[in-house]
Parts: structure tokens; C-alpha cells; sequence
């Protein structure tokens, strides 16, 4: 019991750093990063990188769900302007992996208090 216990923690573990710091990081590294480094520095400027990073983030992310589209798109722009607005990569890593904290702590209790 105790080993299985044991197991379930460090699975537990494992799964929130993956999901609230190392895949938000290589994200951001890859969209509001490389990719937004090179559109930005085209004909299509900033603009066009915030815009073409955004939905190329959110539509992946959304599950062909319309609903998560729009949050993700929303949240995609939030994103991508923090990027613009502080020209590093390092100020969408650090909103992106604090909301996936705080998202799954709130995932964590909801489902804690129904079971």
C-alpha cells in the first residue's frame, strides 16, 4: 500500500511539473520565441506576429471546442502582447506557467472536494 501510495505521489508530481512549468516553457519558447522572433522580422512585423502566434497557439490548444477558441485566443493575445510590450520571451513564460499553476491548484481542490 505504502509503495502504491508512494507511486501515486511522485506520479502526481511529475504530472504538475509537466503540465504548470515544462510544457508552458517550451510553449512560450516556441511561440512567443522562435516563431514570433522570425514573423516580427518579416514584412509582417509585430503585428503579424502576435496575430499569426496567437491562433497558431490557440487552435491546437482548443480542441475543435468554438468555446476554447475564444478563451484561447484571448489568452493567446494576452500573451503575445506581454511579448510585444516587454520584447522578452521570459515575461509570457512566467504568465504562462503561473495561470497553469494556479489553474490546476483550482482543478486539484474542485476535484478533492467532490471526491
Amino acid at each position: 500500500w505504502q509503495t502504491y501510495l508512494q507511486n501515486k505521489r511522485m506520479a502526481t508530481i511529475i504530472f504538475f511539473s509537466l503540465t504548470t512549468v515544462l510544457i508552458p516553457f517550451f510553449e512560450e519558447l516556441l511561440f512567443r520565441g522562435i516563431i514570433y522572433h522570425s514573423i516580427a522580422n518579416s514584412y509582417l512585423g509585430a503585428s503579424g506576429a502576435i496575430a499569426l502566434t496567437t491562433y497558431l497557439w490557440a487552435i491546437p490548444a482548443s480542441y475543435h471546442n468554438p468555446y476554447l477558441l475564444g478563451i484561447n485566443v484571448t489568452y493567446g493575445l494576452v500573451l503575445a502582447f506581454a511579448r510585444y510590450k516587454t520584447k522578452s520571451v521570459w515575461t509570457p513564460v512566467m504568465i504562462h506557467i503561473i495561470s497553469s499553476m494556479l489553474e490546476s491548484t483550482v482543478f486539484v481542490t474542485i476535484i478533492g472536494y467532490f471526491n
